[in-house]
């Protein structure tokens, strides 16, 4: 089978790689289609087998387009994203491709618009990585139209129960909606406990609202001084919303003896120092389905403390591989934060089942043949919603 596995704004390289392997395990042929110039090319650049076309945006990847401003440059994204769209059936077409596989849907009413001509060419499976999209965190444009996308493809793939039951209530047929789970990213290592001393928490990746920084900051100010002079909180990523303002509450709380922020993008290798050196990952987070960095905090074998929620409240057992709270409550997350405190002998037990989970976790292969089963659910189901017109639609690829 020639599948396409399509994320434009490379949103997700380490999960689109690790699916390609798993798919290109059972014999398939995959095509990842992302954005030109992109971290997901050069990622893919470096690993034999998985092609790879810098299909989208390509004027943006120019000196030129390197150089425009913010909002200039979201707007040509925008505009880029429908030429592109109008251009993909032509090259999935000359492909051969036989399964069309979205890993994202940047502007949905766009992707909605012209989804008739993707199934001109073949099914449509969209992974629903975020059933919130974006997580709140953008404009209303950039969500508008996905409830009807999820319940216009063939096969929709969401990775928890909760995503699951939450695409229901959206409308997105039961027989179309398939739960495959999320596989570990990162290296399986066994992180060696930093030496005794203070506890050493991290929360790593993109800074954004809905991760919960300001929650694990208002936390941490509700510890006593000598409580928080026990541990060593680093936040780790690129932000997404002002950093002054995470610098200003940290000030105004007094965590500064506690508290290191180091914003900016992070390469693979200081990802494994900053593993290889931390007690625990802290996930805070307000809402969520899966996390990316919770497969590599599992690969790792390193305990978390985490909102009850999604992936976390369905992978992890409180008190087991870590330390699980409600969401959005800093009361509750500085009393797991004082039991930490009170148990530091506890995080070598938390290790250990930690990494028990890991091996009981499915391999790539295995979710590449569980989604090339809902490949063959979707097969079904467009030939029995075949678009209207579908030769016409080819014929304007010529």
């Amino acid at each position: 089978m020639r599948i396409a596995l399509v994320d434009p704004s490379a949103f997700s390289p380490p999960y689109d790689v690790a699916l390609a392997r798993g798919l290109m395990a059972g014999g398939h042929a995959v095509t990842v289609i992302g954005e030109a110039g992109g971290v997901l090319g050069g990622v893919l650049g470096e690993l034999p087998g998985i092609d790879h076309v810098g299909h989208f945006y390509r004027p943006l990847a120019t000196g030129l387009g390197r150089h425009l401003p913010a909002g200039a440059g979201r707007v040509a994204k925008g505009a880029l994203h429908g030429l592109d769209l109008w251009r993909l059936p032509g090259l999935l077409d000359a492909l051969g491709i036989e399964v069309i596989h979205l890993q994202w849907a940047p502007l949905p009413l766009l992707d909605l618009a012209f989804l008739p001509r993707l199934r001109a060419v073949a099914p449509v499976v969209l992974t629903v990585h975020d059933t919130v999209p974006y997580n709140g965190a953008e404009p209303w444009l950039m969500a508008a139209g996905i409830s009807r996308l999820t319940r216009s493809v063939d096969a929709v793939i969401c990775h928890t129960e909760q995503g699951r039951s939450r695409l229901l209530r959206q409308g997105v047929p039961a027989g179309r909606l398939h739960v495959v789970p999320h596989g570990l990213l990162g290296r399986r290592i066994d992180a060696t406990p930093p030496p005794a001393g203070r506890i050493r928490l991290l929360q790593f990746g993109k800074i954004k609202p809905y991760k919960g920084v300001a929650i694990l900051l208002d936390a941490l100010g509700l510890l006593g001084p000598d409580e928080r002079r026990r541990l060593a909180v680093e936040i780790v990523g690129k932000p997404h919303q002002d950093p002054a303002r995470l610098e200003a509450q940290a000030a105004r709380l007094g965590l500064e003896d506690c508290v290191r922020f180091d914003f900016g993008f992070v390469p693979e290798a200081r990802m494994d120092e900053l593993f290889a050196s931390t007690d625990a990952l802290v996930f805070p987070y307000l809402d969520i389905e899966a996390s990316g960095v919770l497969m590599q905090a599992v690969a790792a074998g390193l305990p978390v403390v985490a909102s009850r929620i999604g992936a976390f409240a369905e992978l992890l057992e409180h008190g087991r591989q870590g330390l699980l709270v409600p969401a959005g409550d800093p009361q509750s997350l500085a009393a797991a934060l004082r039991r930490l405190l009170a148990a530091p002998h506890s995080l070598p037990a938390m290790r250990a089942e930690m990494r028990r989970l890991r091996d009981r976790l499915p391999g790539w292969d295995a979710i590449g043949r569980q989604t090339c089963a809902v490949y063959a659910a979707a097969t079904l189901a467009h030939a029995g919603r075949t678009v209207d017109r579908p030769v016409a639609l080819r014929e304007t690829e010529t």
